[in-house]
């Protein structure tokens, strides 16, 4: 999706009007609401309403504004889902609503007054901005093997130098994103204009779009956004580094809702270490963080958690936490500011009434994320590719390709793969001719592989043999050594002529591979049994019936050999052999190999696997042709 046109906010306000009344008027509101919600969409049909409400993550959060006279019957049918936080009712008849709607905590006020719901609900967002009770958590074991990936991703973000053009290109996206926000608008200049590296925890903390966004950013590792951000976190690293006041011991709280599924997850770590990478400040005072617990409806499959950590400052030489109290935005709340990366070791969980417990924690005097001289700036693009997060990764490698200058061979072959992996061939082509301008003649053979590779994908078999005939000449210059790659080369070739129903070109390359094999003790059983298997096929598409039964007998006698009788390969060349001998007319012997073929495949998969009804349905056949 165009980051234009997702939310990249936490919140969304979806409003359902089903009048098509006061258009105008509901269009300043919503320009109002825009300055607490900057992603509203609003809908007139109840079906496409309900449909896209139900559609949408558990991950995300939902503020609702419903004006229909169907209020009660849309909200009972969706008030369960956890995505929802709030709802609004607009009805000109409020008395109609006074009764049902006292049955559905998540419905916040009933009001026929756009201006008394703007107001209302611009009031309950700022309310969650300071509590941040609600906001979404991402927990992680630190026995699971994506911390791994996690560390590379923060790792990069904090080790990789930052571009002048960086913030330029953020400040476009979030223009983008907040272009109906006059209010983030002015926001967003004034952080152009105004930005200074000892004011990042400023921002951080300043109820504006860097609050309103980052903590979805880190969970949905929305890799772009993140990146161009970099000088942000890295300013906030710097930050925490330069003002590490606390020198004593001492206990912080947090109040927070999780889904029950996260308590679980919180159980089953009790004793572990784990790792809460959006675990970003945190209340310092106990009654203060228990008191926004204790006055809440908490929602059903969610519980109130009151996180209690324990810090002893005296076995921290490198913290990578800071009492920000002087430096944030509003000068009088007690904060802590962890980086991300900090670990945490779960000590108990104190159950303190039906839906609320007590988290107890010990910080654990360390971070996932380091300062690295020499961070591996490939490694952590490959890394992207691995994890199929291919516009990530190519986003990544044009910017390593315009800021760094030392590896441009690896940059631009990273985005002559994605390409590939995407089917985008042409523009693999772009990129592989890059790589040739690059003039390296040792990837020259590799190069042209791969071209011939991807003309071969584009079913282009003419260039595909030409480039193909390019790698093997290079090959060929140093024949001793290269053995391997000539043999896959002239499997390639063949692969291309086989393709092309070329047979007897094909088969001239197959025999290349067996002479090697004969001629130059690389004759490892299962290779030579693969080249005898593709040119008893050559032969059999030849029609040549008696040479193709010579080689797939010498195939066969190879695998049982160095395979279980039972072997799928085995199968597979019993079934082929049974084709000839259909094809002779010999039926006999046809149904005695398809019999053998059967045994096997029954013996490998169920009754209803494809090649199990396949060949179930040609003994049938013969069956029915022998009279049996």
């Amino acid at each position: 999706m165009n980051m234009e046109e997702e939310n990249i906010e936490s919140y969304s306000l979806i409003w359902f009007d089903s009048s098509s009344n006061n258009n105008d008027y509901k269009k300043k509101f919503e320009e109002k609401l825009r300055s607490s919600i900057n992603f509203i969409k609003i809908f007139i049909d109840e079906n496409e309403f309900l449909n896209y409400i139900e559609a949408i993550s558990n991950d995300e959060k939902l503020v609702l504004i419903i004006n229909s006279k169907s209020a009660q019957h849309i909200i009972s049918r969706m008030h369960q889902l956890e995505q929802i936080l709030s709802i609004y009712v607009f009805s000109l008849n409020i008395r109609k609503h006074q009764i049902w709607t006292k049955l559905f905590y998540k419905i916040k006020c009933v009001v026929n007054d756009y201006d008394e719901l703007i107001c209302q609900i611009l009031y309950d967002q700022k309310e969650r901005f300071l509590n941040k009770i609600d906001e979404t958590i991402s927990i992680t074991k630190i026995n699971d093997s994506n911390k791994k990936d996690e560390d590379l991703l923060f790792n990069c973000l904090i080790n990789i130098k930052v571009n002048l053009n960086d913030k330029n290109e953020l400040i476009t996206l979030l223009e983008n994103n907040y272009r109906n926000n006059p209010t983030e608008l002015l926001l967003i200049k004034e952080f152009h204009e105004e930005y200074l590296s000892s004011k990042s925890i400023w921002w951080l903390t300043r109820y504006c779009f860097i609050s309103k966004i980052i903590n979805k950013l880190i969970i949905n590792k929305s890799f772009k956004m993140l990146f161009l951000m970099r000088f942000f976190f890295q300013d906030i690293y710097k930050e925490i580094q330069l003002n590490k006041s606390i020198n004593k011991n001492f206990r912080l709280y947090k109040s927070q809702l999780i889904t029950t599924k996260q308590l679980e997850s919180l159980k089953s770590s009790i004793g572990n270490e784990i790792l809460i990478n959006n675990f970003l400040f945190t209340y310092l005072i106990r009654k203060t963080s228990f008191s926004h617990l204790k006055k809440l409806n908490i929602p059903e499959n969610f519980h109130g958690i009151l996180f209690e950590i324990d810090i002893d400052s005296n076995l921290n030489q490198d913290k990578y936490y800071s009492n920000i109290n002087l430096l944030s935005y509003s000068s009088n709340e007690q904060i802590i500011l962890f980086m991300i990366g900090s670990i945490f070791k779960i000590v108990n969980i104190e159950y303190y009434d039906n839906n609320i417990s007590i988290i107890h924690m010990i910080y654990q005097n360390k971070n996932s994320i380091k300062r690295i001289e020499n961070f591996d700036l490939i490694h952590f693009g490959y890394f992207l590719i691995d994890s199929n997060q291919y516009d990530q990764a190519f986003f990544y490698f044009n910017y390593l390709i315009q800021n760094f200058n030392e590896n441009l061979y690896e940059y631009y072959n990273a985005l002559a793969n994605i390409s590939l992996k995407q089917n985008q061939y042409d523009l693999s082509l772009t990129f592989y001719q890059k790589l040739i301008q690059l003039n390296n003649s040792k990837e020259l053979s590799s190069i042209y592989n791969n071209i011939a590779f991807v003309y071969f994908k584009k079913i282009d078999f003419q260039q595909s043999l030409k480039y193909y005939q390019m790698n093997l000449n290079i090959l060929k210059e140093n024949f001793n050594e290269n053995y391997q790659f000539i043999i896959e080369s002239y499997n390639n070739i063949a692969l291309i002529y086989k393709s092309d129903h070329k047979y007897e070109n094909a088969l001239e390359y197959y025999e290349n591979i067996l002479f090697i094999y004969d001629n130059y003790c690389l004759h490892k059983n299962s290779d030579k049994a693969i080249s005898y298997y593709n040119i008893g096929l050559i032969y059999y598409y030849l029609k040549k019936f008696y040479l193709s039964l010579e080689y797939f007998n010498k195939s066969l006698d190879i695998y049982k050999e160095i395979l279980p009788l039972k072997h799928y390969l085995i199968s597979v060349i019993y079934e082929n052999i049974a084709n000839i001998y259909y094809d002779l007319n010999d039926v006999n012997q046809s149904f005695l190999y398809y019999q053998k073929a059967n045994e096997i495949y029954q013996n490998l998969f169920s009754s209803k696997h494809p090649d199990v009804l396949q060949i179930k349905i040609i003994i049938n056949r013969i069956k029915t042709k022998l009279n049996i």
